[in-house]
């Protein structure tokens, strides 16, 4: 098989052309200094012009990459640190409950949206707040990239993914803060009702208007 220095070759009529000073094998090496050269430089300026071969990736490249390197346990234990890292370890239950009630639930959207799987539940547009990087156009900085999950985030992860839940959850589907002493009887509309309020969080379960969305 040829190569590119296959082009610094001398065809032997020519080679007896050729000083026996050793200009012959002086030029074959220039012409490969040369080609390696250009070759060099060639490279160098495909890296220049190709934005992923030099690391120039997009906001939401980077956000794909990284998303696509945890694991759902992983996940799972970031989102529970980021959206119930204060509320104590039956807040942080309830949260994972309600994420994968979503996982598992048996019609409606959730189940048509996640297919079973925690990450499509995780990164579904407009649900966790702590998903996403940038919240309103402004950035976001308590998101799940920002934590760092301790021993019990993982442990409630791993009771959760396991399918333990909260006997006074029910089969909430949502949560909120609602920064006050109340919590609203529906939310986030007429397809959940309130169960129950575990710290600063108001958990719903669905209504019969959940499955019809």
């Amino acid at each position: 098989m040829s190569n590119i220095f296959d082009l610094c070759q001398v065809a032997p009529s020519q080679q007896s052309r050729m000083t026996s000073s050793g200009n012959w094998l002086d030029n074959s090496l220039n012409c490969k200094n040369r080609l390696a050269f250009m070759l060099y430089h060639h490279i160098a300026a495909l890296i220049v012009c190709t934005p992923k071969l030099r690391g120039a990736y997009t906001g939401s490249e980077q956000e794909s990459e990284r998303t696509m390197a945890y694991s759902d346990r992983e996940l799972l234990a970031r989102l529970i640190a980021c959206e119930a890292g204060g509320e104590g370890e039956t807040g942080m239950k309830a949260v994972a409950c309600v994420v994968m009630n979503r996982v598992h639930a048996k019609g409606g959207e959730y189940a048509r949206v996640g297919q079973g799987s925690i990450r499509n539940i995780i990164f579904q547009p407009y649900q966790f707040v702590c998903a996403s990087e940038t919240e309103g156009g402004a950035y976001n900085p308590q998101n799940i990239y920002n934590m760092r999950p301790e021993a019990i985030h993982y442990e409630i992860a791993d009771w959760a993914i396991a399918g333990n839940r909260l006997p006074d959850l029910g089969e909430a589907l949502w949560f909120y803060n609602p920064f006050s002493p109340k919590c609203r009887s529906r939310f986030p509309t007429d397809v959940g009702y309130w169960q129950t309020r575990i710290g600063d969080h108001c958990f719903y379960n669905p209504t019969n208007a959940y499955f019809s969305t």
